[in-house]
């Protein structure tokens, strides 16, 4: 027999939640679609989950941070949740600059000595994120950097979910178990234990591989 020749597939929010409330909880009957201020509340239970599903290889990410000429740092884009590497770019070239986190930054003697970037250091704000170098440039230097971005809020139900088709069963059922107490449901032992387990799996098949190499 054919087969559809098909390999995408996805599904849009209102098919996730629908699927987690017919599905997994039985709160609603088969067929009916949930009420406007079911959805919604849901919905916010999607949005966190997705926000919270941190360091997914999906979210990995190429960009670029300006630093000023004569300064310590550059703005980061504000999709960035973290940077995982970092590379100076001179001319057609690209060297590799050292990770610092805060307190190797911090405990630098003079942060304000010039000379070629070496190490970087990302200060994560609450609303934005700032690249600390050094030594500080003389001039304007670019640097490229890998990072994993922010997933993408649903603002709407029709709307497809930013997150990998083969992670929606993890999504579905850990949001079941999200929204069970708001339809007055207690989740079952199963679905609790199904959910965290997927989304356990999830996590550790999502991080990619220079999450670890930047890490080093």
């Amino acid at each position: 027999m054919a087969t559809s020749g098909v390999t995408a597939w996805s599904l849009t929010a209102r098919d996730i939640i629908t699927t987690a409330l017919v599905n997994e909880l039985a709160v609603i009957p088969i067929g009916e679609d949930p009420e406007a201020q079911e959805a919604t509340l849901v919905l916010s239970n999607l949005n966190y989950l997705m926000k919270s599903a941190t360091n997914g290889s999906h979210l990995e990410t190429l960009g670029t941070v300006t630093i000023p000429a004569n300064s310590a740092s550059g703005s980061v884009a504000g999709d960035v949740q973290e940077v995982i590497s970092a590379r100076l770019v001179t001319g057609a070239t690209e060297r590799d600059l050292s990770r610092f986190e805060r307190d190797e930054y911090l405990s630098l003697p003079n942060k304000a000595a010039s000379g070629t970037p070496t190490i970087f250091y990302v200060s994560r704000q609450r609303d934005d994120a700032v690249m600390y170098v050094w030594p500080v440039p003389v001039q304007e230097t670019t640097v490229n950097i890998s990072y994993i971005r922010i997933p993408e809020t649903v603002t709407d139900l029709s709307q497809n979910v930013d997150f990998p088709s083969e992670y929606i069963p993890a999504l579905t059922a850990m949001l079941a178990v999200r929204s069970a107490g708001a339809f007055g449901e207690t989740p079952s032992p199963e679905l609790v234990a199904r959910a965290n387990m997927l989304w356990r799996e999830m996590e550790d098949n999502q991080r990619p591989v220079s999450y670890f190499m930047g890490a080093m």
